[in-house]
């Protein structure tokens, strides 16, 4: 956490106070303007669209750029005061996002993302607590309970 806040203030004192954001370029280097089949697309991402080329559309990456940057200045902001949860579902990006969370000290998704997390938090929030005190009786040898409601655990 250190490490990405000494980042973070490097970062600032030579970029007003916000991440340095990758140029048009490398963002067309990286191939960030692919994006999905024309058939297969949702149609609130119009905006964000430049074209369609052979059956694919192409992202609009001076959109993309400019939303980074309002990104990364929120991300700037809330890391200096505390956690971000990271998600990266993709097989790509799994093991990156597992690297950088765990090494900045924040928590990360990095599989299938649990349905309802955000929109059902407090019946999360209960499920989660029972699993730990299930782990704890289990943990302790479930002294008072009968073979079958070991076993149900």
């Amino acid at each position: 956490m250190t490490e990405l806040k000494e980042k973070v203030s490097e970062k600032t004192e030579t970029k007003n106070k916000s991440f340095q954001t990758p140029e048009l370029i490398d963002l067309l280097k990286a191939g960030a303007h692919f994006g999905h089949k024309k058939s297969a697309w949702n149609p609130r991402m119009k905006k964000y669209i430049y074209e369609e080329r052979n059956g694919i559309h192409i992202i609009d990456l001076v959109k993309t750029k400019e939303l980074l940057e309002e990104t990364l200045a929120v991300l700037s902001k809330y890391s200096e005061t505390g956690n971000i949860l990271i998600v990266g579902t993709k097989g790509q990006a799994a093991s990156i996002v597992q690297a950088v969370a765990e090494k900045n000290g924040m928590f990360y998704v990095n599989r299938r993302w649990p349905g309802g997390l955000f929109t059902n938090f407090e019946g999360m929030k209960k499920s989660v607590q029972g699993l730990v005190k299930m782990e704890e009786l289990l943990a302790k040898g479930a002294r008072g309970l009968v073979k079958k409601e070991v076993l149900l655990m």
